[in-house]
């Protein structure tokens, strides 16, 4: 029995190994290597007073870069907007407010998130074709466009707050936890 299930495990590990991994065969620019902010390990992050995040869209190897590179801008975006109200939500849930809270929650980072959109910067992009294979095996090339975006932390917070006056049930101090929780976010 213990000599089937070692066999089970060296297959699996043979099975693994023999899945090849994607080649990149072209940069942009015929760049040597991909720009560092190109990564979807950290999809935002915090610099110098700006909050960050990085999009990333995948297309055929005949798609239309400018098509990606609003796909990948509007993902950076969305990333950016999420953050925003994931952080407003942090402060919300730890309030005792009943029902109430969750749904000012909801509400604040909702419009947050569309009036953030229209104050996002574009920074970057960045794409590189990947030689990868589909479930079948078969070698098939592809294009990865990732954008970067900004917005000042300055700007962000002075429009949560904008937002939140307009809700006049929220209490001072539930203000002020939300301005903490957003100086916490910007914390790099």
């Amino acid at each position: 029995m213990k000599s089937l299930i070692v066999i089970s495990i060296l297959l699996g590990l043979v099975g693994c190994s023999s899945i090849p991994k994607d080649e990149v065969v072209q940069r942009m620019d015929d760049k040597s290597e991909r720009p560092s902010w190109a990564t979807i390990s950290k999809p935002t992050y915090v610099k110098d007073g700006l909050v960050y995040a990085i999009g990333v869209a995948e297309g055929s190897s005949n798609a239309k870069l400018s098509a990606l590179g609003r796909v990948a801008d509007n993902n950076a975006k969305t990333e950016l907007s999420r953050m925003v109200s994931n952080e407003i939500g942090v402060v919300f849930q730890n309030v005792e407010e009943g029902v109430e809270g969750d749904n000012l929650s909801r509400f604040i980072g909702t419009e947050k998130s569309s009036l953030v959109a229209r104050e996002i910067s574009p920074e970057k992009r960045y794409w590189e074709k990947v030689l990868t294979h589909d479930e079948y095996g078969e070698k098939k090339l592809k294009i990865k466009m990732y954008s970067l975006v900004s917005i000042k932390h300055v700007t962000l917070k002075k429009m949560v707050r904008a937002e939140m006056k307009k809700n006049r049930g929220i209490s001072s101090e539930l203000k002020q936890r939300v301005d903490n929780q957003l100086d916490k976010m910007m914390e790099e």
